[in-house]
Formats: structure tokens, C-alpha cells, sequence
């Protein structure tokens, strides 16, 4: 992705097309924080939202700014990263763009784990994930939704530990078709235990490459796609 990323910016460069070169920053930026380097990361997606802001667009915000949450998360920066969940539904509530809706509630109901929020908060993001994709008849998102779900419930009856917010954060690779084969919760291949500010390097070490590559399309169809 960070590929195709660096090629949307440079062709937007050459092409002088401002609204594209800032889109491409976030994604490139995003790729970045994947591949571990949040830092130097984050920084290119703030500067990339701020550019598609200037351009005087709005849409297509609501995504950055998941994209933007999902960075923060790896930084370990969770707080942050809700904050910007927050920000996100408060702009698609008001600007009705809404196709990034489920996936906004899923992240709340992981970040929410991870900061050891109240069960019903947990739950009711959880589910308002399901019924959005639902109402909304994404069968990706709702498979993604409620595999997160599934998971999540699962770990509260079974790890006396409490639940692993790292891999219900990996539960994306769910959707893609990609079953991780069981193991000890200390070497599951989508996150084991990352509680330091190594997660995002440890977590793409971990994946199969053709996991890798699915959360990238996901990430990345919008462009192609639309929607």
C-alpha cells in the first residue's frame, strides 16, 4: 500500500492535484504506522487531513480520521485514538456520510476494551456495528463486525486475563477469508500481548503476507471503488 500511496502522490505532484496528494499523504502515512514507524507516520497523516481540509472538502473525513484512530492505537495512544472515533461519528452524523459508519462503532468497541471501559458501552458499540452494516446490507462489515464480537465475548467467558484488544483490533484479517490456526494465546499470529510501544512492527511481523496484503485492499479499495 505504501507503494501505491507514493504513487498517488507522486502523480498528484506532477498533475498539480491538491485534493489527491492529500488523500495520498494519509494513506501513505497510514501504511507507515502498519509497517511500524507511527511516528514519522502520523505525522504525514495530520498533514495530509489538514491539506484535504484546506482543499474546502469534508468528505471522505469520517475514513481519515479512522484511519488516523487506527494509527494512534499501534502509537499506543488509545485515548487519542477514541477521541478521533469521536470526532469521526460526530461528522458523519453531521454530514450524513455514512459508509464508514460500522467500522467507526467496531473501533469504539475495541478501544473502549482496551482502556477497560464499562461492558455495556463495550457491547452496545459492538452490536451497533452489526445492525449499521446490517441496515446498511455490507456483508463485509458485518462479517468483520461481528467476528470481532464473537471473539470478544469468547475471551470474556474463557481468558481469565481479560480480553486481548490487540486481537480483536486483528480481527479485520477475519474478513478477508484468512483463519489464523489455533494456538497458545502467546503466539496467536495476529497479536500476542502488545503492550509496548513495539505493537505495530511486532503485529505486521506476525501476519502471513497474504493477510497483510488483504487489510491493504481493504484499505485502499476506496479509491478504486467509491464506496
Amino acid at each position: 500500500m505504501e507503494r501505491l500511496a507514493s504513487d498517488l502522490t507522486e502523480l498528484s505532484t506532477r498533475q498539480s492535484f491538491a485534493f489527491w496528494l492529500a488523500g495520498g499523504e494519509v494513506l501513505r502515512g497510514w501504511a507507515r504506522c502498519a509497517l511500524g514507524d507511527t511516528a514519522e507516520g502520523i505525522s504525514w497523516m495530520l498533514g495530509g487531513i489538514d491539506d484535504w481540509r484546506a482543499t474546502g472538502s469534508m468528505l471522505c473525513v469520517p475514513y481519515f480520521l479512522a484511519l488516523k484512530a487506527e494509527a494512534l492505537y499501534l502509537a499506543d495512544r488509545t485515548s487519542e485514538a477514541l477521541k478521533a472515533i469521536w470526532e469521526a461519528e460526530a461528522l458523519t452524523e453531521e454530514r450524513e456520510e455514512r459508509w464508514w459508519s460500522a467500522e467507526l462503532h467496531r473501533l469504539r468497541g475495541v478501544f473502549l476494551t482496551a482502556m477497560g471501559a464499562e461492558e455495556t458501552q463495550i457491547e452496545a458499540s459492538f452490536c451497533a456495528a452489526i445492525t449499521t452494516a446490517k441496515q446498511q446490507k455490507s456483508v463485509s462489515a458485518e462479517k468483520l463486525a461481528e467476528a470481532t464480537y464473537v471473539e470478544y465475548r469468547r475471551q470474556k467467558a474463557t481468558t481469565p486475563g481479560g480480553v486481548d484488544s490487540d486481537y480483536l483490533f486483528g480481527n479485520f484479517l477475519l474478513h478477508a477469508g484468512f483463519r489464523p490456526t489455533p494456538r497458545p494465546r502467546t503466539s496467536l499470529p495476529v497479536s500476542v500481548e502488545l503492550r509496548d510501544s513495539s505493537k505495530a512492527r511486532h503485529l505486521t511481523s506476525q501476519v502471513p503476507a497474504v493477510a497483510r496484503l488483504s487489510l491493504t485492499f481493504r484499505r485502499f479499495s476506496f479509491f478504486q471503488s467509491g464506496s
